[in-house]
């Protein structure tokens, strides 16, 4: 297998040392390039719902000791 410190080859030259086509190997870097973006903007989305989760769960929290005050009174 060739070397990939030579600055000289093409991509095409790859590509066709490896029996793929030009195309297919920019759909792959593009699907790459979007996985990678996808996969660092899922990290602050993960951060955004812990957070949105944790309010959620002190509102049913609040909601629930409410209620049972409701049932002591009525």
């Amino acid at each position: 297998m060739e070397s990939f410190q030579n600055p000289n080859i093409t991509i095409a030259e790859i590509c066709r040392n490896h029996g793929i086509a030009v195309s297919l190997f920019y759909k792959w870097r593009e699907q790459f390039l979007e996985g990678g973006k996808k996969g660092l903007e899922g990290k602050d989305a993960d951060k955004s719902l812990i957070k949105e989760n944790e309010k959620l769960k002190s509102i049913i929290g609040e909601m629930t000791i409410a209620n049972e005050v409701l049932k002591k009174i009525i």
